[in-house]
Order: C-alpha cells, then structure tokens, then sequence
C-alpha cells in the first residue's frame, strides 16, 4: 500500500511548534510545556504515524452510518456469560465464523455500570494477540499494538485478521503483510488538565490540553478515549424478543486522519468492539418476581399462559423449587419432592417424601436450582 507523499518543508515547522516550550505558572512555580497545537498540526506526530501504520487491524471506522446503527457496528461481539463478563467472543456478521476475542483483565461488575475504566486484551481471528487497552478516563489510557510479521505460509495471512483467505474481518495495517505496532500512552494528572503523552519511540511530551482550545480546529484530532456502556435489562418471560434487553460495552479511540491534509480535519473514530451483554432472565436475579413462587424458582411452565400474564405464553421457565422452598402446587417442585402444607410455618413447601437423615440436609428456603443468565 502506498505511503502518502511528505512535504519536508512543511514538516520542520510543526516539529520545531511541537517541541518548543512555553512556561506556565502555578502554585509560585513555573512548569515547562510543549506546544499542543504544534503537535497536533504536525503530520507525522507519533500518534498519527502509529494510526497509519495499524489503521482498521482489530477494529473498525466508527462513522455517521455505524452510529445510526449502533447495535450492529463492528466489531460485534457477546458475552459469553452474563454472570462473569471475562470474554467477548466476536462474530464475522456474515459467516457467523468466530472473528476473535476481547478478553476483559479486569471483569467489569454490575454495579460499576456506566463504566469508566476498563482493562482488556484483543485477540485477532487466529486467538493471536492484537492490542491490549486500558482506559481510565477520556483522556488517560494507553493502548499497545502487537508487531505483525507475515510468514508466506501463512493462510489466510496473519496481518490481515482474516477468516479462511476471505480478506479481513476488521481492519487491515497500512502494509497487509508487516505491522510495526508499538504503545502509545496519555496520562492525565489528577484534577488538571496537563497531561503526558508518551511515544512508541518512548519520546514524552507534557501539555495543557486546555490550550487546544486555541488551535483553530485542530482540538478536534486529541487523542481520546470513549467507554460506551450499558449493563441491560430485565426481560419478562413472556418476551420473545429479549434483544432490547442486551446490555453492551463499546471502545472507540479518536485519531487523526492518516493521510490527507489535517488542517480542516475531521478526525477518525475506530472502535475495536462492541460487545452484547445477555439480558437478565428472571430466573436467575436472586429475586422472587413474575410467577417465582420462591425466589428463582417455580412458576409456569414454558407454553402455559397462566391468567396473572394477560394470556401472554410463558417463553421461559424457571427452574423448580427444591425441598424446603415454597410452592402453589406439586408442579413447582423438584420432584420427588411435592407441594405440602409446612406445619411449623403453615406455608405450602415443597417437601421431599423421604428427606435425608437429620444433620445431612440444607437449610429450609435455600437456594434453588439456579437458572440460566440469558439466552444467547
């Protein structure tokens, strides 16, 4: 692939810009910064020269078509669980071949939902090693691109993320048979706006990115970082589409453009994945809701429609209460157990007609059998 044309005498300028200091006080001290908008208008800054040589590997453009059909813009992927979100396992949207892996460093809870950081490692089509992330917030985080060689063996070839020689699935290096990769860092200070963007090459520079403001339009091309997450919703059992119910998490980096002239600019959104999360099924919330006669179990069977549901046909059913757990009748209960009146407690109890001997039992009300997160 052709590398775009450079003009040296139009390069030296922005350089010079980029790493010239200016002084700016606080706190009774003055702290030496390099020049933001030098650094953004200049084209072979070393966050534009790592976007040219990975491009769309292990990601895709994110533009005005993907965002009006959010769901379905690449990379797509799901959760392979709900109850542990550890592994993406992604999808070619045509073949239905699996296309990789988002493997999750540090497992996001529920209760983090919106998230704002995140911890993972992408894997290509091969389960080989692509990128590994971390966010902290928009503006500090750090991504690490895996060197790519190709071996003329290789079939279908490495560089390319590609499904049996079908072309990639998600995006191709500059060179579809060599990417350089290296890591690329921000880190903001707490409660400031000066942060510290670190090269591949290990270079540093310090800015205010405050001062971006008076770049002319070039602050739209800042290094930025953009979690998008929802952790879903509760589907009724009834439901026979559950798919509005998914959660997801969704990455996408802003970059410069990688050729062109970058004054005027609009700048390149690449998102490396967007993973579904699997709506969460009554049965398994640690709640008694809908028809559970105790808390994730018993209820309607799946093709009942029992009266409480305005007729609707029960899709999901709940697994059946064990000994001990209460009951509306025999069809609750796991048998051999049966639905009978509990003389201590006057409640209908699922009881086992030859219970084991004293001191081998569990508590009365545990846990039943515990349902299925969601379906995939």
């Amino acid at each position: 692939m052709r590398r775009r044309p450079l003009l040296l005498a139009v390069v030296s300028l922005p350089l010079a810009l980029a790493t010239a200091a200016v002084f700016v006080p606080g706190c009774g001290s003055s702290e030496e910064l390099n020049d933001i908008c030098g650094w953004l208008r200049d084209p072979q800054n070393c966050y534009r020269n790592l976007f040219d040589d990975v491009r769309t590997r292990c990601g895709a453009v994110f533009d005005e078509a993907s965002a009006a059909d959010v769901k379905n813009s690449g990379p797509v992927g799901r959760f392979v669980q709900r109850s542990t979100l550890d592994t993406c396992v992604l999808q070619d949207p045509v073949s239905g071949q699996v296309a990789g892996q988002v493997q999750f460093d540090t497992t996001p809870a529920f209760e983090q939902f919106p998230l704002t950081t995140l911890q993972v490692t992408r894997l290509d089509a091969r389960s080989e090693p692509c990128s590994s992330i971390v966010v902290t917030s928009p503006y500090t985080f750090s991504i690490d691109f895996r060197p790519c060689t190709e071996d003329p063996t290789d079939i279908p070839p490495v560089c390319q993320d590609a499904l049996d020689g079908a072309g990639s699935v998600s995006g191709v290096g500059r060179d579809p048979e060599a990417v350089t990769g290296g890591a690329f860092s921000i880190v903001q200070q707490e409660g400031r706006a000066i942060y510290t963007t670190t090269c591949p090459s290990g270079e540093a520079f310090r800015f205010n990115r405050l001062e971006s403001a008076k770049c002319d339009g070039y602050e739209r091309l800042l290094p930025r970082a953009e979690i998008d997450s929802y952790a879903g919703a509760t589907a009724a059992p009834w439901e026979t589409d559950t798919a509005p119910f998914d959660g997801w998490i969704r990455l996408r980096l802003t970059y410069p453009p990688y050729e062109g002239d970058l004054e005027g600019a609009e700048p390149t959104v690449i998102q490396y994945f967007n993973c579904a999360i699997p709506f969460q099924n009554p049965c398994a919330d640690g709640l008694k809701n809908f028809f559970e006669t105790d808390v994730d179990c018993g209820g309607p069977r799946t093709g009942e429609s029992p009266a409480s549901s305005g007729g609707r046909e029960i899709r999901r059913e709940c697994p059946r209460c064990e000994s001990g757990q209460i009951c509306a009748d025999d069809s609750d209960c796991l048998a051999p157990a049966t639905c009978v009146t509990d003389p201590a407690s006057g409640f209908l109890r699922c009881t086992d007609p030859n219970p084991p001997a004293s001191g081998a039992g569990g508590d009365a009300g545990g846990g039943g059998a515990g349902g299925a997160g969601g379906s995939n």
